[in-house]
């Protein structure tokens, strides 16, 4: 099969926006006025802000379904689609020659990794970030053929909406456990639990700066692996954009502190506040814009101080003392002179290890997200070569309404529990011929389990329900229980799971959900239905009388 390679200008106009003066803006629509887009429309949840102006031919307009691009300052090469009406000139559009060029794939490939790194080095060669169409005119592609733009746009659509799901959980698991924190501890900033107070710099054994000189990279991986602010994300190290040095360097940097398992790793300049720590069996040294906690073990464990350091109260406390414009920082001296609470060492322990099953639960979903990334800019990367055949792929297209048009998902839930499961028929529960109605029941009371098999096991980190994970039963006592009465979207319920489930180790399974959804639709007598939501346009579910019946 022939693939043929274009510039992206060869195959797809780009049209600049307009900017009426803001003299002739109003804030409600009036008869001969039409919607008037800014970036912000497309990007912030908020929209109290939205402008009309008035209509006429010079204005430069959009559909819903147009495929637009940020084309100056932060918002550089952001993609955007979704609105109607006019838009201004930070904007440019993209008219794509529909007969070879589908919209999706174009949508899908300028928010792809090789497009927004190219679009954001040419943007960074201008006095203020922006491009022009002579700028794009330097972007080539192979473009397959229509079919195959289809699923291709597709795949990436899933895989792109997996990528935001982990994140999505990764910020659940963040939150609970700092929810934990404030419950048992209080505010580490204002301390309402009246615990006794301390200065970082009377807690730790050690603080260390980075040296202030630029590491000797080498451009391989080695075993000394030098850390950089840009590796400390949500409080663990990104391996994937590691660098290196070799034993020579190595020895240099550490010349004033060796770093050592469970020392804390603080990132004081950009990512101001981030910290992490470090594991055992690494040959770590600090590279730039990072300083080093080495903690007094008798008067605070170290992963206690690093769960401190990150929790809302300090982080509130270490933005009140950054400084810069452009690039944001702390002093070194105003580190050292944060206070922390600091409860009993038994107390401190209770808490690390809980922490410590949910930040496994967290490096599971980090590796998994760095897996999909790595999968994203691989299929990406074929695609734009021409090597990304899909062609056994297939589309269905009731699958769009079930998910809101959000694609689906394929892949299954990695999280195993390694508990003994509860079973029916090995507790005495039955399922019963007779349809009984379960408003006020629960998925174990409805199997007759005893609560004296179950009660015992229950835990922040477990749910005995899950063990009928694979019971249809499960997903509809799911459903009655969180959307008894109001309609929901596919991204409702996804959201709803994870935020009780994903610390219990079970994340949202999509393909197993729409399975159940579908056959919840399509039975005789359906548990579910869909409902049209005029004043979002949104498709949405609703649960019938029959889901109460079981």
């Amino acid at each position: 099969m022939k693939i043929t390679k274009y510039r992206l200008t060869d195959i797809c106009d780009f049209q600049g926006g307009s900017q009426p003066p803001k003299s002739v803006w109003v804030t409600n629509k009036k008869k001969g006025y039409t919607r008037m887009l800014q970036i912000r429309d497309f990007t912030q949840k908020e929209k109290d802000y939205v402008g009309y102006v008035p209509d006429s031919k010079t204005l430069k307009k959009c559909k819903k379904d147009d495929v637009l691009i940020g084309r100056y300052g932060a918002s550089v090469g952001k993609i955007l689609t979704g609105l109607e009406g006019a838009y201004n000139v930070a904007i440019m559009k993209t008219i794509p020659n529909q007969k070879i060029l589908l919209k999706d794939y174009l949508y899908t490939l300028l928010r792809g990794p090789i497009f927004q790194n190219f679009i954001l080095s040419v943007g960074s060669r201008a006095a203020q970030a922006g491009f022009n169409k002579e700028d794009l005119s330097k972007f080539e592609l192979f473009l397959p053929s229509l079919s195959n733009q289809k699923r291709i746009a597709k795949v990436l659509s899933d895989c792109e909406q997996l990528i935001s799901w982990r994140r999505e959980s990764i910020q659940l698991v963040n939150d609970f456990l700092e929810s934990t924190f404030l419950k048992k501890f209080g505010d580490s900033y204002s301390n309402p639990k009246n615990y006794s107070t301390k200065e970082i710099q009377n807690l730790t054994l050690n603080i260390v700066d980075c040296p202030h000189s630029t590491p000797k990279y080498i451009d391989h991986i080695t075993e000394f692996p030098c850390i950089r602010t840009s590796e400390i994300k949500n409080g663990i190290f990104d391996w994937t954009s590691m660098k290196y040095t070799n034993k020579a360097g190595y020895d240099q940097r550490i010349r004033r502190l060796k770093p050592m398992p469970n020392d804390v790793v603080f990132a004081r300049e950009g990512t101001v506040g981030d910290a992490a720590l470090i594991p055992k069996g690494i040959n770590l040294s600090l590279g730039q814009r990072v300083m080093l906690f080495r903690v007094d073990k008798t008067k605070m464990l170290p992963e206690f101080f690093w769960l401190q350091l990150r929790s809302k109260g300090i982080q509130h406390v270490i933005k009140t003392k950054t400084i810069g414009a452009t690039v944001t920082r702390i002093n070194m001296s105003e580190v050292k002179r944060i206070k922390f609470i600091v409860p009993q060492i038994e107390e401190q322990m209770s808490f690390v290890n809980f922490s410590l099953k949910i930040t496994e639960i967290k490096y599971k979903l980090n590796k998994s997200l760095s897996e999909l990334k790595n999968l994203y800019l691989s299929m990406s990367q074929k695609a734009l070569k021409g090597d990304l055949d899909l062609g056994m792929v297939e589309l269905k297209e009731s699958e769009v309404i079930i998910v809101e048009n959000q694609k689906t998902v394929l892949g299954k839930s990695n999280f195993t529990d390694s508990r003994k499961p509860l079973k029916r028929n090995d507790l005495g529960g039955k399922k019963s011929n007779e349809k009984k109605n379960i408003s006020n029941m629960t998925l174990l009371d409805f199997l007759e389990i005893p609560s004296e098999h179950y009660q015992h096991k229950i835990a922040n980190d477990y749910g005995p329900e899950l063990d009928f994970i694979d019971d249809d039963l499960f997903y509809q006592f799911y459903l009655k229980d969180n959307f008894n009465t109001e309609s929901f979207t596919f991204s409702d319920l996804q959201n709803e799971f994870n935020k009780y489930y994903i610390i219990k180790g079970k994340d949202f399974d999509s393909v197993k959900w729409k399975e159940m959804i579908f056959k919840y639709l399509e039975v005789k007598k359906p548990l579910l239905e869909q409902i049209f939501e005029e004043e979002t346009g949104t498709i949405k579910l609703k649960l019938t009388d029959e889901a109460f019946k079981a």
